[in-house]
């Protein structure tokens, strides 16, 4: 019996100390460009992250337009070199491009030497703004200008926020009147977006509730 009790004590005090080899990297799935003019210069800029304390390989980056500049933490640098972060040090990461009216997205690649990250992808997708769960909580103000914009309307993405989320604007943060526009849709919903003409251009306060939380923040189109 007190064989047996210590193999359970020695098999529990392995267990603690045996560490996690799995490893995350967040990165955005999707971008949202308003500027999409034919051959106005694009920059996309997003930002690399993980959890892993040892160092991560990042290289063969790649673009559909393949006359891009690359430029990570602040220098241009070339698109075969490899970079590493780690937990402490995320890569900032800035593609530089002038793109055709003839594309509606276009797809960056990268790679990692990390499983589960092998090849990575991050569309780019024009005419569009999307607003974060991060930038919600935060109260972030966002601003939408209609200059920056070859198109006669824009279309605005909002986050899910659980398993059902809804989103009203209202001309006056104190309004209790119907909502100017609303939506509400599901987790995963591909319509979880406003669209705004050049009419709609003006300030509006907006109300984001989900399951479990929300917050209030201004928006202004331009």
């Amino acid at each position: 019996m007190k064989e047996i009790i210590y193999f359970i004590l020695i098999l529990i005090i392995t267990k603690s100390f045996v560490v996690k080899d799995e490893i995350y990297i967040w990165f955005p799935s999707e971008i949202g460009i308003i500027q999409n003019c034919e051959e106005d210069e694009v920059r996309v800029k997003f930002e690399l992250k993980t959890d892993s304390r040892k160092k991560v390989a990042v290289h063969s980056f790649e673009f559909d337009t393949t006359d891009f500049t690359l430029v990570i933490n602040g220098k241009e640098v070339s698109k075969s070199g490899t970079f590493y972060l780690n937990k402490k040090h995320p890569i900032k990461v800035e593609i530089k491009y002038r793109r055709l009216a003839s594309k509606q997205q276009e797809n960056f690649k990268f790679r990692t030497n990390q499983s589960g990250y092998l090849e990575n992808v991050i569309k780019i997708k024009y005419g569009k703004h999307m607003i974060t769960s991060e930038s919600v909580r935060n109260g972030k103000d966002q601003i939408l200008d209609f200059t920056e914009s070859c198109n006669d309307s824009l279309t605005v993405h909002f986050p899910y926020g659980g398993t059902i989320s809804g989103v009203s604007l209202y001309k006056d943060s104190a309004s209790l009147e119907s909502p100017y526009k609303s939506v509400s849709y599901g987790i995963g919903d591909e319509k979880n977006y406003l669209k705004f003409s050049k009419a709609d251009i003006g300030r509006y306060y907006v109300r984001f509730g989900a399951c479990h939380w929300g917050n209030e923040f201004w928006l202004t189109i331009k």
